[in-house]
């Protein structure tokens, strides 16, 4: 194998925290965030699959804040909260893999 860092190196990173923190994001991401949520409570609503929240999205400030009072899951939900929560995880677990992946890499010589 080429261009291999030492283990003692690889132990010794003043990175493992981030690595940490990367495969627990990637976790994180992977056993309890689903993509467009929101989108998949309507369809389930318009197929009377589910009997709570609105039907459609709400299209004014009061129907949104109406609805974060009766039910803060579908608001926060079709607001693409949880979604946002997933994109800083993924940022996490590149991170992290960005850094393992440095650490093998030669610089580049001009």
């Amino acid at each position: 194998m080429m261009n291999q860092a030492p283990v003692t190196e690889i132990k010794d990173s003043a990175w493992n925290g981030l690595y940490i923190v990367g495969g627990a994001a990637a976790l994180i991401a992977a056993l309890l965030f689903r993509r467009n949520i929101g989108s998949e409570m309507l369809i389930l609503k318009m197929l009377n699959v589910i009997d709570f929240g609105p039907a459609t999205t709400p299209s004014s400030a009061i129907d949104w804040l109406q609805l974060l009072q009766k039910g803060r899951f579908l608001g926060l939900a079709l607001l693409n909260l949880f979604d946002q929560v997933n994109y800083a995880l993924v940022g996490m677990i590149y991170l992290a893999i960005n850094n393992s992946v440095a650490i093998y890499q030669e610089p580049v010589k001009p």
